[in-house]
């Protein structure tokens, strides 16, 4: 057995497949991409201000003037971003189950009624 080339034709009509089969769930399917754009950016961020946290506390233990009301709205903006990045995780995820199992779903019994149709 000889194995099939994928094509440009092939990644076409898949990518045309998917399309028919979102239509349906174009808001959806737009709202999990707007969730993932804040998770993106909030979890850019996390990293930035975790290491100002540390950078600030090493300062603090060399002795050097620090401002301890700018440590601590380091922490709170770093806790809210966090916060904001694991609730958005979290939508994107049942989100993403709920909309992977009505599409399944939809394309099965579609798939049957071409059958019984």
């Amino acid at each position: 057995m000889s194995k099939k080339e994928l094509t440009k034709s092939d990644f076409k009509t898949l990518i045309e497949v998917i399309q028919k089969v979102l239509e349906p769930h174009k808001r959806q399917v737009i709202f999990l991409i707007v969730f993932s754009l804040i998770v993106a950016v909030t979890d850019a961020f996390v990293p930035l201000l975790a290491g100002r946290i540390f950078d600030s506390i090493i300062a603090i233990a060399r002795g050097e003037d620090v401002i301890t009301t700018g440590v601590f709205s380091i922490i709170i903006i770093w806790t809210i971003l966090k916060f904001i990045s694991d609730v958005s995780s979290w939508r994107i995820n049942t989100d993403t189950d709920k909309l992977g199992t009505r599409v399944f779903s939809e394309f099965i019994s579609s798939g049957f009624s071409q059958l019984l149709f």
